[in-house]
């Protein structure tokens, strides 16, 4: 998937883990142009149709 893919060091991952409430991994965000987030809803193992829909309403977002 093209896009920019980060590995977290530890207190990246649990800063992450406590600003989103999720407590399991991998967690997948998806961060919009205005810098503003939401965790992917595709799940694991990943649910490809939601994930293309998710990522085509947060680069459609105003």
């Amino acid at each position: 998937m093209e896009g920019s893919h980060v590995l977290a060091s530890r207190e990246l991952s649990e800063d992450a883990m406590n600003k989103t409430g999720s407590d399991s991994f991998p967690t997948y965000f998806i961060i919009k142009k205005d810098g503003t987030y939401e965790l992917s809803k595709a799940g694991y193992p990943m649910e490809r149709e939601l994930l293309i829909k998710q990522l085509e309403e947060a680069m459609s977002y105003h």
